[in-house]
């Protein structure tokens, strides 16, 4: 039977202890109808990788059975494989040897050809008949024909399992698939792809994976970072979570859908690169909205204490405010009659001059001196009268730079104050000029909330404006 068969393979491992190795059959070896059974496992225990051609003693020495049965069915159909700069081409498809950091490896033993296997659900894969069933007969002889047909032991004492990625569920253990059906993916991995052109598993160059680490990384900061300016808090933590878990969407789902038309784009580096920056960009948003808040704290310190210490100089102010209004109304009044007596009192000394002859030299020189001592005393009043006023008025405009106190006065006795020195000063001025007044006063008007200076002053300028229009038309 090994004789006559032109297309039976025997299998041997080579690579491995050579003492343990199992040759294969003696006639198979002699006709050169051998292939290697050899398959290689990834870190995680997980076979993803189908070995075309392992490397044992730093030389190539066999394709696997799964790339020899691919080969032979295809070369059946005219197409050869060729070797163009050192990657296996089959028709149109180039199958490209695995690298140390394709997808998401890193630092992967890469040893002999290797490449990504799309493997076959294994529910729908391949069809399975058992010996006994050829035995007896049971199983119809065209299901070989024109077929690829691989003879394997299924047995789990024999311990030839894997793990795949259709392995894992979340509903059920692990399932293993035989090394039979192992080599039967990368047999239906080669043919699909040349025949069926069924998608093959494709990697990014390096420098374009970090560079896609890169924009990852560079574009969440830039979306993170532009919302530092967001005054609410909690608007803005809900912002920042919402583009990081937005960005993780967009790279799980991108991949996915890359995933699916052969692209194995690396998921993790990229997911925390995001990660990594949306921490470090939301750290230094925290650090700038740490100072904003510090420097607050200060202002607001600064602003508690300045308010502070204008309540005690308002207070103050009013205090001070309220004694030099009720010191300057009497002050006014003291200065206006400390004028009319200053003017009197010169008056009377110029008219006691007439009479000094008539008395005695001793009451003449008494009456003298007192007058003198009299008017000096009217001039020191008057002087210190009116440096109280200034100073009452200064106290006034210091308390209240930009307005003026209001206070209760009763209107008609400011109106007949101003008016009994204004008619006494006007006649004792001109002596020439006669006043006689007349008033009706509104008994009910009683007292009102005005400003009293500025209240006295316009009724001081419209007694003087009255009397001096009098004086003025009487003259004509």
């Amino acid at each position: 039977m090994f004789e006559s068969t032109s297309n039976l393979f025997g299998v041997q491992k080579v690579i491995g202890d050579k003492k343990s190795i199992v040759k294969p059959p003696a006639v198979l070896e002699a006709r050169g109808l051998v292939a290697s059974s050899d398959v290689v496992v990834d870190s995680d225990g997980v076979l993803r990788r189908g070995l075309l051609v392992p490397i044992a003693d730093g030389k190539s020495n066999l394709f696997s059975l799964g790339a020899t049965l691919g080969i032979v069915h295809l070369q059946s159909k005219g197409i050869t494989p060729q070797t163009i700069n050192r990657s296996i081409t089959l028709g149109e498809v180039t199958f490209h040897p695995f690298r140390p950091h394709d997808g998401g490896y890193g630092h992967e033993d890469h040893g002999g050809y290797q490449v990504l296997l799309n493997f076959r659900n294994p529910q729908q894969s391949f069809q399975f008949v058992s010996f006994s069933e050829v035995l007896n007969n049971k199983v119809s002889p065209n299901l070989f024909t024109n077929r690829m047909v691989l003879i394997g032991a299924t047995a789990p004492s024999i311990r030839d399992v894997f793990y795949t990625p259709f392995s894992r569920s979340l509903n059920s253990p692990p399932s293993t698939f035989y090394g039979v059906e192992i080599q039967a993916n990368i047999a239906s991995h080669l043919v699909s792809a040349v025949l069926d052109k069924r998608t093959i598993i494709q990697t990014l160059p390096n420098l374009i994976e970090n560079l896609l680490m890169v924009f990852w990384g560079c574009i969440t900061a830039i979306l993170l970072w532009g919302l530092r300016s967001e005054s609410n808090y909690l608007k803005l933590s809900v912002m920042l979570l919402s583009i990081t878990l937005g960005l993780m969407g967009i790279l799980i789902g991108g991949s996915y859908f890359l995933f699916l038309q052969g692209w194995w784009i690396p998921v993790i580096s990229s997911f925390l690169t995001i990660g990594g920056c949306s921490l470090i960009t939301i750290g230094l948003i925290l650090v700038e909205k740490n100072q904003e808040i510090r420097q607050l704290l200060t202002n607001l310190e600064q602003a508690q204490e300045q308010i502070v210490q204008e309540k005690k100089q308002a207070g103050l102010a009013k205090f001070v405010a309220g004694v030099a209004h009720e010191i300057n109304n009497p002050l006014t009044f003291i200065n206006n009659f400390a004028d009319l007596t200053l003017e009197a009192s010169q008056k009377l000394e110029e008219e006691q001059a007439k009479y000094l002859e008539k008395l005695t030299p001793e009451s003449q020189k008494k009456t003298q001196k007192l007058t003198k001592r009299i008017v000096e005393n009217l001039v020191d009043l008057v002087e210190q009268s009116k440096k109280a006023t200034r100073i009452t008025q200064s106290l006034l405009r210091q308390a209240h730079p930009d307005m003026k106190q209001s206070t209760l006065t009763n209107i008609n006795e400011l109106v007949e104050a101003n008016l009994s020195i204004i008619s006494y000063s006007k006649q004792t001025e001109k002596s020439d000029f006669s006043l006689r007044v007349e008033t009706e006063y509104d008994l009910a008007i009683g007292q009102q909330l005005v400003i009293a200076g500025d209240l006295n002053q316009i009724i001081v300028n419209l007694l003087n404006n009255a009397c001096d229009a009098v004086f003025e038309k009487k003259a004509e």
